[in-house]
């Protein structure tokens, strides 16, 4: 994987104006959906975007989403930047795609709700959370104690308000989000809102502080398996950017690596173009977290054939972003490798782009993986650079 194409869409096909801070997400076959964005008059929008790609890879063709729109109190979906689409398949080609957050630039508001878009009839609705103490048996004895303890902080229902977060699938079931920029700056949590049981949960209430990443928006995340998250870079609450990458378990409900890197960026993207899903982190029946947390950093390692002192190729792809001096359009491969002592290590490195053309540098673009003919590819959409907001699509193969 490294050759640049260009998307060149339909003549027929009008495509969504320039901007950066949209979201996307593949929803199956070769379809990416597109979700508002701003661009830097500033305007935000509030539309959606179909993008599909031919089987052949000689084009693709964007149209534009009308959702019916059923939001209780006869409510309108409000433009907004920053948000996040998470997509859970439901069979037969179509599936569920929840958007979270947000911000309106132009207005200065921040957004806190979750709605649902049916892909199989294009409606657009509420989700419904159940009841507050619907949550209480979910919760683990020790997560119930510091419950008691520090009760403003856990009796959150639902994350607060946030945009610039990063959100990821969490096993085709729920969605797992971290950080982000709330009301009073970055945030460093994370919450996991399952499906089953239409509830949100922190996960991160009872780590202590030296065991997480510092709170940042603007990260780079990516799932790298059923219920791990990838986080890389971002920026903190001092303005400064941020290098290290960090490993959440979903299932240990703790972070398992946090690594710095010689790489500080925000704004960029980080993909999983891995041609099958990785194993799932979590340990035997009955293990303790310490296990779980262990095999979810482990399996990437394993997955893709890490050792002491080996190169193996990866498929975890970090694009653009702002690098502190200048917006880049580099891509980065992650590499896991074991110690001598058996430490799980992640290394970055640039990778050189080949083909006719390369993208011009962009940040806060979209990006998302797609199955090709004979590989996965990443496409990348929109972004911002110092003179344009851009409206191209480009694919990483």
């Amino acid at each position: 994987m490294g050759t640049w194409q260009q998307v060149q869409t339909d003549a027929n096909s009008e495509g969504p104006a320039g901007r950066g801070g949209a979201a996307c997400v593949a929803i199956g076959g070769r379809r990416l959906l597109l979700f508002g964005g701003a661009n830097r008059t500033p305007f935000s929008f509030n539309d959606w975007w179909l993008l599909e790609l031919t089987g052949d890879c000689s084009g693709g063709h964007w149209t534009k989403i009308s959702p019916v729109v059923k939001l209780t109190k006869k409510r309108k979906l409000l433009p907004r930047s920053g948000a996040s689409l998470t997509y859970i398949p439901a069979g037969n080609g179509f599936g569920r795609v929840y958007i979270f957050g947000g911000q309106d630039p132009v207005a200065g508001a921040i957004f806190a709700d979750l709605l649902c878009l049916d892909t199989s009839s294009w409606e657009l609705t509420d989700v419904a959370l159940a009841p507050e103490d619907a949550l209480l048996p979910e919760l683990s004895k020790q997560q119930q104690r510091h419950q008691e303890q520090d009760p403003p902080a856990q009796q959150l229902q639902r994350p607060p308000a946030r945009h610039s977060h990063v959100a990821g699938a969490y096993e085709q079931s729920g969605i797992l989000v971290f950080g982000g920029a709330g009301l009073r700056g970055p945030l460093s949590d994370v919450w996991l809102f399952q499906e089953a049981t239409a509830t949100w949960r922190c996960l991160s209430g009872a780590l202590p502080a030296d065991e997480c990443p510092e709170g940042r928006e603007m990260a780079a995340g990516t799932m790298i398996s059923e219920a791990g998250l990838l986080v890389h870079g971002g920026r903190g609450a001092d303005g400064a950017l941020l290098h290290d990458i960090a490993i959440f378990d979903g299932r240990a409900a703790r972070w398992v690596l946090i690594q710095a890197t010689k790489f500080p960026r925000c704004a960029h993207t980080a993909c999983n173009a891995a041609a099958a899903p990785l194993p799932a982190p979590g340990g035997a029946a009955g293990a303790g977290g310490d296990a779980q947390a262990a095999a979810a950093a482990n399996g990437a390692a394993a997955a893709h054939g890490g050792a002491a002192g080996g190169s193996p190729a990866s498929n975890m792809l970090l694009y653009g972003g702002f690098d502190g001096t200048a917006v880049v359009g580099d891509v980065l491969q992650l590499t896991f490798l074991r110690s001598c002592r058996d430490e799980l290590l992640a290394e970055l490195r640039p990778v050189t782009g080949t083909g006719s053309e390369v993208p011009p540098p962009r940040f806060a673009h979209a990006s998302a993986v797609l199955p090709g003919p004979q590989a996965t590819e990443v496409v990348v959409l929109g972004g911002v650079n110092e003179t344009q907001d851009l409206s191209d699509a480009w694919r990483l193969v």
